[in-house]
């Protein structure tokens, strides 16, 4: 083939390609950026939906227990004593005046416990008394009046006091409590045929020093006023085994043959949990898991009383509730439940007591979403769901369940935030390309022009 120099093999382009050219690649542009957006868009709707699946697989979990409020209520109304004036007249800071009983004063505070609620006593500051309590007391009884103080032990000496028209009938006495420490009551007669022999709890209010004759010796101590003395219970102490027999007499709950939670050994396992905190080696307590809840569910009985560690999962309900008199002597204890999100049977949920207080656990939809614990399997526990249908679970006696705060996974959110950039990018490099494309046609367009003009003034010249 013979070459011919000086001729372009190359066609040139002219203004109406070079402008169909710029459109496509335009499309090509705006297509992609589409593309990217539908991606960001499919990553957050995904993102969503797995965030609901989450919640329904969590409700599934539960079994349906219903959510309860969390913290006991601690604001309510509490009516002032209506005489300060009989509690200012009180004389007995010589042993001449502590050996009368100032009557007036101690009817008026009976007459003001008669109306107060076991709430209303807590709101009041009522606590355990201490040997403290009883040398400040005595130190400086004015000070201390109406102080409110909770006792257990054992009477020493009670004697009834017949009402009258004017006054109700009172039960006067002494009692030693289990710390061994004295005091004299004076109660209402409300139930004094009914008292047992042994430990008997009052919650009342100190009135005045008082000095009384009590097995044969002579006992100055503070006089409390209460409502009436509860039957309580000795302190509970395990032996150096920690052994708890309760447990042998023990048994697992069935579907139509529920026999509820067995007190006694209840109470034992918190005795445990209490007193072998730091002789319990949590270390080598096996993780709860399938197999375990599995075992428990079918009554096996090597399982019961045994310690578990409880590894992150979901906070299903936590609060605190009133325990009622005790062995512990607690005022309160914890209750609740946990579920496992990472369970492939679909019973990983348990239910849960404790003799501890760990209010960071109530916000069980919020801050203490994920929770760890170590405790002992009771026994299996048979429940009504909030559908009506009965539920089995394992039921643990707790030493501790704590809040747990994972490292939040950043991955996903980096990536969105990756993506989000990116298509920032692609549309300011769109705008720039589509703004230099135009300008380039114009330009292209004017040389055009200018061409033609300068070809039709040679042609007329």
């Amino acid at each position: 083939m013979k070459h011919i120099p000086g001729k372009s093999v190359t066609k040139r382009m002219t203004a109406e390609e070079a402008a169909i050219l710029a459109r496509q690649d335009k499309r090509k542009l705006i297509i992609l950026t589409l593309g990217l957006a539908v991606l960001v868009a499919a990553f957050v709707v995904s993102t969503m939906s797995a965030n609901r699946k989450k919640a329904e697989e969590d409700a599934r979990l539960l079994g349906g227990v219903a959510n309860q409020s969390g913290p006991l209520t601690t604001e309510v109304f509490v009516p002032d004593f209506p005489d300060r004036a009989i509690l200012d007249a009180v004389a007995d800071k010589t042993e001449s005046e502590q050996v009368i009983l100032n009557e007036p004063a101690v009817l008026a505070v009976l007459k003001y416990t008669q109306k107060l609620t076991p709430m209303q006593l807590d709101q009041l500051g009522m606590r355990n008394l201490t040997a403290e309590d009883i040398q400040a007391i005595a130190s400086d009884p004015a000070q201390h009046r109406l102080d409110a103080r909770r006792a257990r032990g054992r009477v020493l000496q009670v004697r009834a006091k017949a009402g009258t028209d004017a006054a109700p009938g009172t039960i006067q006495g002494t009692m030693e409590t289990t710390d061994g420490l004295r005091l004299h009551f004076v109660v209402g007669d409300a139930g004094k045929d009914e008292l047992p022999n042994d430990v008997l709890r009052l919650d009342g209010f100190f009135v005045q020093m008082y000095k009384t004759e009590a097995q044969r010796e002579w006992i100055t101590a503070p006089l409390f006023v209460g409502r009436r003395l509860i039957p309580s219970y000795a302190p509970l102490v395990l032996d150096e085994n920690l052994d708890t027999p309760a447990l042998a007499k023990v048994t697992d709950d069935q579907i139509g043959d529920v026999t509820g939670i067995p007190e006694e050994a209840k109470w034992e396992l918190m005795a445990k949990a209490i007193q072998g905190k730091d002789r319990i080696d949590w270390a080598q307590a096996p993780e709860i898991n399938d197999e375990y809840i599995g075992r428990m569910l079918a009554g096996d009985p090597s399982l019961r009383g045994q310690p578990f560690r409880i590894p992150v999962r979901i906070n299903a309900d936590s609060r605190t509730v009133r325990a009622g008199e005790n062995p512990l002597m607690r005022d309160t204890f914890m209750e609740g439940w946990i579920g496992d999100y990472t369970s492939k049977k679909g019973n990983g949920l348990i239910h849960w007591t404790g003799a501890f207080d760990n209010p960071a656990l109530h916000d069980f939809q919020g801050s203490a979403r994920f929770v760890t614990g170590r405790g002992f399997f009771l026994k299996s526990y048979v429940y009504e769901t909030s559908d009506g249908k009965p539920g089995k679970v394992p039921y643990f006696v707790m030493e501790s369940v704590n809040v747990e705060t994972p490292h939040p996974d950043k991955t996903h959110t980096q990536a969105l935030w990756a993506m989000l950039g990116l298509t920032i990018v692609m549309l300011a490099v769109i705008t720039w390309l589509l703004s230099r494309d135009k300008r380039q046609t114009e330009a292209l367009q004017r040389r055009l022009v200018e061409r033609r003009r300068a070809r039709q003034a040679q042609q007329d010249s």
